[in-house]
């Protein structure tokens, strides 16, 4: 594929101790970056929330990693409204597109690759897909086999608009926060909660457009502690 024909995009990531996560994410970034989205220059933006930079050993051995670099912060500031906007700031001038996900994610194959299809195919400010959580192999058999893996699921179409999106899946243009300075996420939510929602629904309400991806997952994989009927 020509270079005319490649698109930045900056993956950037929050993380708040979860440095062996933080891992598998960047490896599968790597990974599928060079054998499935061969169309895509690849950077990332990590911002370590935690007070000491615990993150940071794990970064060390990822910078050389991405064709677009890897930008490594520490806000140390406990609100994620503070880290959010950091990412945002340390990515928004290298790559036309940004990609939101959280540390405790792992990237389908197809996740890039299918935001960006939408994206062309609407011509959307924002696509947005599912975050869809595996139990692992030791679960109970009664948390594999009800529903409760599904909640917060719904069913939407390829292209379809929305009002909102998630941090923890969304491809954002690079252009439109810059040419809209003050959306950003609240720091005032920062440690309540619904700074994403409030992100969006302003996105949305000032024009930029909002499509959904509907094959565009990354998993979330529940940690012991979560696996359990309390």
């Amino acid at each position: 594929m020509s270079d005319e024909k490649r698109v930045g995009v900056i993956v950037a990531i929050c993380t708040y101790f979860r440095n062996d996560e933080l891992a598998t994410l960047l490896s599968k970034l790597i990974e599928f970056g060079s054998s499935r989205w061969k169309e895509i220059d690849l950077g990332v933006t990590v911002v370590d929330d935690s007070p000491d930079g615990h993150a940071r050993a794990v970064i060390e051995h990822y910078t050389n990693g991405f064709p677009l670099g890897l930008v490594y912060e520490n806000t140390a500031s406990r609100n994620i409204s503070i880290a959010r906007n950091c990412a945002l700031e340390n990515s928004l001038t290298r790559a036309p597109w940004i990609a939101m996900t959280d540390d405790d994610c792992e990237p389908s194959e197809q996740w890039l690759a299918e935001l960006l299809r939408i994206q062309r195919l609407t011509n959307a400010d924002v696509v947005t897909g599912l975050m869809l959580r595996r139990a692992p192999d030791h679960a109970p058999h009664w948390l594999k086999t009800q529903p409760f893996l599904q909640l917060g699921e719904f069913e939407a179409e390829d292209g379809d608009a929305l009002s909102i999106a998630f941090t923890n899946n969304s491809l954002l243009s690079s252009g439109f926060l810059i040419e809209n300075p003050d959306l950003r996420f609240d720091i005032g939510l920062g440690r309540t909660g619904g700074e994403d929602v409030t992100f969006f629904r302003a996105l949305n309400n000032r024009g930029g457009r909002i499509a959904f991806a509907k094959t565009a997952f990354v998993y979330e994989k529940l940690p012991d502690d979560r696996i359990s009927l309390r």
